[in-house]
């Protein structure tokens, strides 16, 4: 049911577009395998975890459930870039560098 869906996303993505999935610890590993059939191993990009609780459920029948993933594919990696922000003076006044490391604050 999610191929088509898939293959459709992948299309309308731009040559330098990437994707975003969410998915719980359910499936996360037949949409690994699918997002590879249909991105190309190639394309991938992260695992990002997403800590979607901060304290563990006294409800859970094994196990709490804290966190879901994130899978992160681009259409082409070749085109991809990732897009770093600069940080501004205000940013860069909330760190210190106390031992006067050589890299800085």
């Amino acid at each position: 049911m999610m191929t088509p869906r898939l293959k459709l996303l992948r299309e309308l993505l731009r040559e330098d577009g990437v994707i975003f999935i969410s998915i719980d610890d359910n499936e996360v590993h037949r949409l690994r395998m699918l997002m590879d059939e249909v991105f190309g191993e190639e394309n991938f990009i992260a695992d990002i975890i997403w800590q979607k609780k901060y304290t563990q459920s006294n409800d859970a029948k094994y196990f709490s459930d804290t966190h879901d993933f994130i899978f992160a594919y681009a259409k082409s990696i070749s085109n991809f870039t990732l897009g770093n922000l600069v940080r501004t003076e205000e940013q860069n006044a909330r760190y210190s560098n106390p031992d006067n490391d050589l890299r800085g604050p």
